[in-house]
């Protein structure tokens, strides 16, 4: 519902890299970062990405603060 108060928005960096890891091989890992507080966490699998960026987000509930969810 909109109140007529402007939206909350939040800031986040996310950095992807490709870890090398054993005998040639290598795997994708990310760091994400909530820009406002300076909160931090690392990820491995992409779904991981998304549940960070869910849990950091306050007052996020049920499907309405989900994005795609509209």
């Amino acid at each position: 519902m909109n109140d007529g108060s402007p939206p909350q928005t939040h800031l986040f960096v996310i950095r992807i890299w490709a870890q090398d890891i054993e005998h040639g091989r290598s795997e994708w890992r990310g760091r994400v970062q909530h820009v406002p507080s300076g909160e931090v966490h690392y990820f491995r699998e992409w779904a991981d990405m998304l549940s960070i960026v869910q849990h950091m987000l306050p007052n996020v509930g049920g499907d309405e603060g989900v994005i795609g969810n509209r």
